[in-house]
């Protein structure tokens, strides 16, 4: 189709006295140059819907083309709906949208992609983008006899207008907002708070319009107007949206913070009561006759295991939950900055930090003290009861001592005597020896 389209704008530019009509246009050429010739022969099948000398009405054959004879020419553009004679017939058939990537418009020589670049071609393309950016935005729309229509609504107001405008009224710097035009549309399609958006810019649409009057022309020529007062008013609902934001945030943090404190203060003072208890409760059960020696070594046992998970399981997870909570606390202090307004809640921060906190690490320091205490007083306790069975086994242990210490005398004594019994044995043996060798 683009060769084709190619082929007529070169037709229509090569025709004289051209005059449009319905199905087209019509014109004349003085004489068929070769080039024409083969326009209307790629153009033959599709859009030439006559072709006749004009002196004789006789059709022309295209491949046998008489030379120097004027000729009457009529395109047919009924399949070629991207030529267009004139800007306003292109308005017509574009006037919300581009309908079409590759087109011509005659009047002003523009082919898309094709010429160079042209200003009010530019111009017209950023209204399009300004279309769809206002359907974005707009709560209802609707479409009557081709004319798209806008509404927008606000507490108790609203505007509507119909998109309806001439080329003559587009204004000359349009392209100039383009980017901010597309900068817009983003904001209003991905951000993630682009309903607030939508609604800041409908509000400010809404003013304007029925302020200078509810017309698609009007706002088109002050879209720059439209576009800075919405900046404005979407900075000062982020500044306040953004202070009530934190401060809602701080309070929620802050009563999780505190939830926390309290927990954790439960948890010490269960500790404190639980813990004396505990031992109370394990020493409760010792046998104060002296009686049951074993039941009673085994509950030692038992609370010395008790004191080894107390000192090096419990109190460190409660320390690690107080560091936790006051590095959290100097965290938050940071983040709030110096904001005036949420000085109560630092306040309170400062109070736990200095105050509640480092009252649970005494009380805490208190229990460790009493553990051992308690654990002292169990082991005494279990030594008193027991003390003359212990007595007695070292007692009875001294006395195995010295009963064999006595034993080990006596045999070192008897050792002695046999070796010197058996050495006069020998040495009276060796005299009568010598003795009898002598007689």
């Amino acid at each position: 189709m683009i060769d084709i389209l190619e082929d007529i704008i070169f037709l229509r530019k090569a025709l004289t006295d051209v005059s449009i009509e319905s199905y087209g246009f019509m014109g004349y050429v003085d004489s068929i140059s070769e080039s024409i010739q083969n326009s209307l022969i790629k153009i033959k099948k599709t859009s030439l819907r006559e072709c006749f000398y004009t002196d004789t009405n006789k059709d022309v054959n295209i491949e046998n083309i008489e030379p120097n004879k004027k000729v009457c020419i009529k395109i047919n553009l009924s399949e070629i709906s991207n030529f267009y004679h004139t800007v306003s017939e292109f308005i017509n058939a574009n006037k919300t949208d581009l309908n079409h990537s590759t087109l011509y418009i005659h009047e002003i020589d523009y082919f898309e992609n094709k010429s160079p670049q042209n200003k009010h071609i530019e111009n017209y393309k950023t209204n399009i983008k300004i279309i769809n950016l206002l359907q974005t935005v707009a709560d209802y729309n609707k479409t009557v006899a081709g004319d798209l229509e806008l509404f927008f609504y606000k507490a108790e107001q609203g505007v509507a207008f119909t998109i309806d405008y001439t080329w003559e009224q587009i204004p000359n710097d349009l392209s100039k907002v383009d980017s901010m035009v597309r900068d817009l549309y983003s904001q209003f399609t991905q951000f993630a708070n682009s309903q607030e958006r939508k609604q800041i810019f409908a509000n400010e649409l809404i003013s304007m319009l029925n302020k200078n009057g509810n017309s698609y022309v009007i706002l088109l020529n002050n879209i720059m107007i439209l576009i800075e007062n919405y900046k404005k008013s979407f900075n000062l609902y982020l500044s306040g949206f953004s202070f009530e934001k934190i401060k809602t945030a701080s309070i929620e943090y802050f009563h999780e913070l505190t939830d926390r404190i309290h927990s954790t203060i439960l948890k010490y003072s269960t500790y404190i009561f639980a813990i004396p208890v505990a031992y109370i409760f394990l020493i409760r059960f010792l046998d104060f006759s002296g009686k049951s020696i074993l039941k009673d070594s085994f509950l030692i046992v038992l609370g010395c295991i008790f004191f080894i998970l107390i000192w090096f399981v419990l109190f460190k997870s409660v320390y690690e939950a107080i560091s936790s909570v006051e590095k959290d606390i100097i965290s938050f202090k940071s983040k709030l900055g110096n904001d005036t307004k949420l000085d109560l809640i630092k306040k309170d921060l400062d109070n736990q930090y200095n105050n509640i906190i480092p009252k649970q690490k005494n009380r805490l320091c208190l229990v460790k003290i009493l553990t051992i205490l308690i654990l002292l007083f169990s082991i005494v306790a279990y030594t008193s009861i027991h003390y003359n069975y212990f007595k007695s086994i070292i007692n009875k242990q001294k006395i195995e001592e010295l009963d064999n210490n006595k034993k080990h005398k006596d045999s070192s004594k008897l050792d002695t005597f046999d070796s010197k019994l058996e050495s006069t044995v020998v040495k009276f043996k060796t005299k009568k020896i010598v003795n009898e060798k002598k007689n």
